[in-house]
């Protein structure tokens, strides 16, 4: 049996980019599995193990470590401790920049940034290499077949690519990667996919009485519009039932979710 006390579980994603910090976590549990709530202790180490930052987090509560916007970019280490005994595995990330020249991982031969939350339909990414003499093979695929394809030639280099959905590309486009150096291979692609229509729908009351005779009638209006504020075409399902009842038990109305897909040729 383990004798230990408590875990701790860091939540540090494996890249990191300055422009766009996102939030750290650690978060603690005991034996039991509840939380518990301390301050604790990270330490941030350069590829060499020296120490170039440290600070105090509480857990279960996100933070964003402001050095990381002036460190410079590099491979680094997350380490944490808490005063109950909760010690963390080293977690190596990169820290990079979009404006980076030179990838900033110094160990994988390809080195693919996708910048996060742009939607389906667009995709901007940094694609290279710290290696020197690779070639780079980019192939963009639609539907119809292949409409793009170039090769590079590389030595420690960073390339930005920026990709739109365009009609001519159909319901969707796959960029694909390649990278060959010493008779090896290193792959990676990304979709960007035809944009969908917004079909969210925005209902509001035109008129309504929230307080009845009894015996008496009562109309209420309804106004379903689309987003842009356009009539929409919908049908809608509305129930009335005595809210005293609730009483005896909450009215619970669900409905099953219904969804269908259908597979992409990429």
């Amino acid at each position: 049996a383990s004798r230990r006390k408590v875990w701790i579980a860091p939540q540090v994603p494996k890249a990191i980019c300055r422009e766009r910090i996102p939030d750290l976590l650690v978060e603690q549990t005991n034996a039991a599995g509840q939380p518990i709530l301390e301050t604790g202790r990270y330490r941030l180490l350069d590829a060499g193990g020296n120490e170039v930052y440290a600070d105090t987090f509480l857990t279960a509560r996100p933070f964003r470590p402001a050095v990381l916007a002036s460190l410079p970019s590099a491979t680094y280490i997350f380490c944490c401790s808490t005063p109950s005994g909760g010690t963390s595995d080293s977690l190596r990330f990169v820290l990079m920049s979009e404006t980076d020249r030179r990838p900033a991982d110094r160990h994988t031969p390809l080195s693919v940034y996708q910048r996060p939350g742009q939607g389906s339909h667009t995709a901007w990414l940094q694609v290279g290499t710290p290696l020197r003499d690779a070639t780079l093979f980019y192939d963009l695929v639609t539907t119809a077949g292949r409409v793009d394809r170039r090769i590079y030639h590389l030595t420690d280099t960073l390339l930005t690519f920026q990709l739109d959905w365009q009609p001519a590309w159909g319901d969707c486009a796959t960029a694909c990667f390649a990278l060959v150096r010493d008779g090896k291979l290193h792959t990676f692609q990304t979709t960007v996919s035809k944009p969908e229509p917004d079909r969210r729908l925005k209902v509001e009351y035109a008129s309504f009485r929230s307080r009845l005779q009894p015996g008496s009638s009562e109309t209420w209006r309804l106004r379903i519009t689309h987003p842009d504020g356009t009539p929409a075409d919908a049908s809608l399902l509305a129930r009335i039932y005595d809210a005293s009842l609730d009483a005896l038990t909450s009215s619970n109305w669900q409905f099953s979710s219904l969804a269908a897909s259908r597979q992409r040729p990429a």
